[in-house]
């Protein structure tokens, strides 16, 4: 048995990122902000100016990346940052 892995670069990760941003606090953080990926599972890489700041996964049926990043995303749940981040 063969079992091959390839893992993508890290330049290659960060060129196909999807620009997602904050939620205010007082404002709903939502799941279309995903778009055809909110029901995705898998490996996350959260990064910003090229640089990876948390890489994640998502895993069982019901958590997907738009339940994962949800509470990550909310202003109230990231601690008052107001920055863009970019999800792989």
């Amino acid at each position: 048995m063969k079992i091959e892995v390839n893992i993508p670069s890290k330049d290659e990760v960060l060129a196909n990122g999807l620009e997602i941003h904050l939620a205010p606090k007082g404002e709903s953080w939502l799941e279309s902000s995903l778009g055809p990926h909110a029901k995705h599972q898998g490996v996350y890489v959260i990064h910003h100016a090229g640089v990876v700041k948390y890489v994640g996964k998502t895993d069982g049926q019901s958590m997907t990346f738009a339940v994962r990043l949800r509470r990550a995303l909310q202003e109230t749940a990231a601690h008052g940052c107001s920055r863009s981040s970019s999800l792989f």
